[in-house]
C-alpha cells in the first residue's frame, strides 16, 4: 500500500488575526505514509472500544510522521507552512489531523477519508 494524500479544509485552534476569519481560505495538503496505517487501525479499534463503553467525547491519538503543507489565502495574500509535528486522531466520524505548523500555529483538519 502506498502513501495516501488528501487535500481538504482545516481550521486554526484558537482565533488568530488574519488566519482564522471567514475571509481566509484554508487548504491542507496531507500525506499519510503507508507505514502509519497499522497505527491508524489500532486508533480506530480503540475508539470503537471506548464508544462501546459509553465513553462520550473521547478521542484516541498518536504522534505520527505525517507530511503536510497548510496554506492560508486571503485578500492580503497567500501564506504556506509545513507541519512541525502532527497527531492522527480517531474520532466518531473517522480521523482528523492536529498539527503544529512551523510558524507556531496549531490547526485541525476536516475529517479524512482514510482507507485502512
Amino acid at each position: 500500500m502506498s502513501t495516501q494524500s488528501f487535500e481538504l479544509a482545516f481550521f486554526t485552534i484558537g482565533e488568530l488575526e488574519g488566519l482564522s476569519g471567514d475571509a481566509t481560505t484554508r487548504t491542507a495538503h496531507i500525506d499519510i505514509p503507508a507505514d502509519c496505517l497499522p497505527v491508524a487501525a489500532t486508533l480506530q479499534s480503540a475508539r470503537q472500544w471506548l464508544a462501546g463503553q459509553h465513553a462520550q467525547d473521547m478521542e484516541c491519538a498518536a504522534d505520527l510522521p505525517l507530511r503536510g503543507h497548510f496554506t492560508f489565502q486571503s485578500a492580503q495574500g497567500h501564506q504556506g507552512f509545513h507541519v512541525d509535528s502532527a497527531q492522527l486522531v480517531a474520532i466518531d466520524e473517522g480521523f482528523v489531523v492536529r498539527a503544529s505548523l512551523d510558524n507556531g500555529v496549531c490547526v485541525e483538519s476536516d475529517v479524512l477519508a482514510l482507507s485502512l
